[in-house]
């Protein structure tokens, strides 16, 4: 695809040319969506959250099919998410004040705590390296070097609504807009 889009009620579509209008066949079908992201190295690999019950939804085939991740760590819907550059690795976060941020390897098989972060991180993959993270929570810049299991601070200071943005084809490279 070209494009993955989503808009509110209307969820979204696999764009497989930007000209033409997408086909329904390429239609995201579950719920609100809330975030999404997309294996940067592997663009048939793409992720979404949604406030409906099937919270996290995944595609490895471009968006034709989308499988709904059926066990999550917490009881919750929507959030925000990550996905490693080439999609062997997908962090979440629920939407709830007291959210946590988990790691799992294998499409929802199993989950970890992504260790050294606080509640309701703001997170992105690295463009370039399928190990590495980056999270703003509490008041700092925080990298994972092991796909995203651990986390250490970096020293920057960031607001914790910042937005973490981070470079294609330049590894270790990220953007942050403050929040406010």
């Amino acid at each position: 695809p070209q494009l993955y889009s989503i808009m509110g009620d209307l969820t979204g579509f696999s764009h497989l040319d930007v000209e033409k209008c997408p086909d329904d066949n390429h239609f995201m079908k579950n719920g609100n969506p809330d975030d999404l992201d997309v294996a940067w190295n592997n663009g048939n690999v793409a992720v979404y959250t949604s406030e409906s019950g099937k919270a996290l939804n995944y595609t490895t085939d471009g968006g034709e099919t989308w499988e709904i991740i059926k066990v999550l760590p917490e009881r919750a819907k929507g959030g925000k998410v990550a996905i490693s550059c080439d999609g062997s690795t997908i962090m979440w976060r629920s939407s709830s004040i007291s959210g946590k941020t988990y790691v799992t390897p294998d499409f929802g098989k199993s989950w970890y705590f992504a260790d050294g972060l606080g509640y309701n991180t703001i997170f992105a993959a690295d463009k370039v390296n399928p190990k590495t993270f980056y999270a703003a929570s509490e008041g700092q810049l925080y990298v994972s070097t092991d796909g995203g299991y651990y986390f250490e601070p970096t020293g920057a200071v960031v607001t914790d609504s910042c937005t973490i943005t981070t470079v294609d084809g330049h590894e270790g490279h990220v953007w942050i807009t403050g929040g406010t």
